[in-house]
């Protein structure tokens, strides 16, 4: 059989970059550089020309520092140049404080250059419908970087609504949280973004509310009727708001909110959105960027079980990466790691009969990680039952941990203790604290195996079983 022979590899040439151009962005600018390294990655741009910043010296600096040879010190003169290049740029990029938005953009649609602006649009709606119109008349793309809807998650969750996979929509709640400005800011970025003069009449609203409403919009595909917006200045002095609380009205009978806000501690950069419909819900956080949407047909944990522990029961599936999350939860505060083994076990079964009561009474939830050293003295297991003959029995060790002379041996029926791994009835027949009089029913497994100190330093009252109770003699 004659050999056969493969066909020469066909040799594409590689597409031309796009030749971009920035205004805006040059030392001590936040923004630029996110655009910069967002050109390289998608490796279709390549930044030629750039009027970097309003002051002439910084702006030649910038330029300097970035290598690109044809520095500007006005946006006009870069846009008139810059058309009748025949290497002129092909678009151009605008990372400026809002209120230089409209103005720069003008410049280029005039002409027919492409143009991609950071949010928001303008700092006024006049000012907006005026850009739009010019980008019709230039025949030119118009991009508003509402980067968020990139996302391949978010672009699921786009298409299941589509698809109908959610129902008929319901609900739509959606947040951007940061405390960034929980104080007063003395530096570059807040100066501008907390001018209205700069930023315009939002604060928060515009800076990062914008984000969340795109969002919203984007994967939903409903359009707004009306909205009632509650936006609050926090902190003394500022001038725009830097929280801001939206009611939300859609076409078609849907109901949404909004909240944003840049006072909120503990948050770095919390975009989360929920959408709720008749079939099914989906969630999404921007700083978990490829969590999966949730399936409205998942099964769900049993629902006797408290949220911790349906929690612990999800993270202690083989193969999920978050089952190590116990152990990096005691790391971070300072915890004793969490026992392991036969030992482990026994106390568990022991916390949860006897945290069980407490649970369904609204104790706030456990927080520490689970050891013996949490458990007080008088509330861990005895092992050993009376007249085994090894070590101290039952009644007489409990007594002495009360503190309490030894009394009658307690009859098996009225208290059983197994150490078996699969089963564990109640051996608190009698006081084991001087403080505990047992008149609680037994309790089922409601709590997740961690408890606080709070909770180990209550007093305890111990169960009973079958129903029965037993007084203090």
């Amino acid at each position: 059989m004659p050999p056969i022979e493969s066909a020469p590899a066909a040799h594409t040439a590689r597409p031309e970059r796009l030749r971009l151009g920035m205004v805006g962005g040059g030392r001590d600018a936040f923004i630029g550089a996110v655009h910069r390294i967002a050109a390289r990655i998608d490796d279709q741009y390549e930044l030629v020309a750039g009027c970097f910043s309003s002051n002439p010296e910084k702006a030649l600096a910038s330029a300097a520092d970035l290598g690109v040879a044809r520095a500007y010190t006005s946006f006009a003169e870069m846009a008139a140049r810059e058309s009748r290049r025949k290497d002129g740029i092909d678009v151009v990029a605008i990372v400026t404080p809002n209120h230089m938005h409209a103005p720069v953009a003008m410049q280029f649609l005039r002409r027919g250059i492409h143009v991609i602006c950071d949010k928001p649009l303008t700092a006024t709606l006049p000012e907006a419908k005026k850009l739009a119109k010019a980008a019709e008349t230039a025949g030119v793309i118009f991009a508003l970087t509402h980067n968020y809807t990139g996302y391949p998650m978010i672009r699921q969750a786009k298409a299941m609504v589509a698809a109908g996979d959610l129902g008929d929509l319901r609900l739509v709640n959606v947040e951007y949280v940061q405390d960034w400005l929980t104080e007063p800011v003395d530096n570059k970025q807040a100066d501008w973004r907390t001018d209205p003069a700069r930023s315009g009449a939002g604060g928060s609203t515009g800076d990062i509310g914008t984000h969340a409403f795109n969002l919203a919009n984007f994967v939903t595909g409903l359009t707004l009727d009306s909205l009632a917006a509650d936006l609050t200045a926090f902190v003394p002095g500022r001038r725009v708001d830097d929280n801001g609380h939206v009611l939300m009205r859609y076409q078609g009978g849907a109901k949404g909110m909004l909240w944003c806000s840049q006072i909120a501690p503990g948050n770095e950069n919390g975009l989360r959105l929920r959408v709720y419909g008749t079939k099914g819900g989906l969630e999404w956080a921007q700083e978990e960027p490829r969590s999966r949407p949730r399936d409205p047909r998942a099964a769900r944990p049993p629902r006797g079980l408290s949220r911790r522990l349906r929690q612990h029961l999800h993270r202690s599936r083989p193969g999920d990466p978050r089952r190590q999350d116990r152990d990096a939860r005691a790391r971070r505060h300072h915890l004793p790691r969490p026992e392991s083994g036969p030992r482990r076990c026994r106390l568990r079964r022991r916390l949860r009969a006897l945290l069980g009561p407490r649970r369904r009474l609204g104790q706030p939830e456990p927080v520490a990680a689970f050891s013996s050293a949490n458990i007080p003295r008088e509330v861990r297991r005895v092992r050993n039952p009376p007249g085994s003959g090894k070590g101290r029995s039952r009644q007489g060790k409990a007594s002495a941990l009360a503190g309490q002379s030894a009394r009658p041996h307690v009859p098996r029926n009225r208290a059983r203790s197994r150490c078996s791994h699969k089963t564990v009835k109640s051996s608190g027949a009698f006081p084991i604290s001087p403080e505990a009089s047992s008149s609680t029913s037994r309790s089922k497994l409601t709590r997740c195996p961690w408890i606080s100190s709070a909770s180990a330093a209550a007093p305890w009252t111990p169960a009973t079983p079958s129903g029965r109770s037993h007084s203090a003699t």
